[in-house]
């Protein structure tokens, strides 16, 4: 079984080499695919055959493929958001902010690649853009979002 499974929710996005053995098989499996998320006992990922699971028991080691220079400098923004994030604030939201940070990082690989990241954000993600757009440009986890979803909680 794989350990660190918080390793894993970094790659949430990111294209992957996953190597399992399953109980009675001899030799590993290898799956290239797409990290879709994550769950207590399974890592949900998308390769040419679809959508799938694995179980974490069953996994070798996961290793991410080449990244692109902006790829790169896009998990390095997102892992200073997260870090600024308190354990309980990240507990807290964390079904809400492992997608928001992807949505994050497409955004932010649009604004290094030179296009209109903001124009995309506004037309795509409503309400949420203008957080999103003070989140890239502050460098600050988007508290507005977070405040919005206790709300919206409260009221659902």
């Amino acid at each position: 079984m794989i350990s660190n499974v918080l390793a894993l929710e970094s790659l949430v996005g990111e294209q992957v080499k996953v190597v399992t053995q399953e109980p009675g098989n001899t030799a590993p499996t290898i799956i290239f695919c797409t990290i879709e998320g994550l769950d207590k006992q399974f890592l949900i990922i998308r390769s040419r055959d679809g959508v799938g699971c694995i179980s974490l028991d069953h996994i070798i080691t996961v290793k991410p493929l080449g990244d692109t220079p902006e790829m790169q400098e896009a998990n390095r923004f997102i892992r200073e958001l997260q870090s600024q994030l308190t354990p309980t604030e990240y507990n807290r939201y964390k079904e809400q902010w492992l997608p928001l940070r992807q949505t994050i990082k497409k955004i932010y690989i649009m604004r290094i690649k030179g296009g209109d990241w903001k124009q995309y954000a506004r037309e795509n993600f409503g309400g949420d853009a203008k957080d999103i757009i003070q989140c890239i440009e502050t460098g600050m986890p988007p508290k507005g979002l977070f405040t919005r979803m206790d709300t919206q909680k409260v009221e659902g």
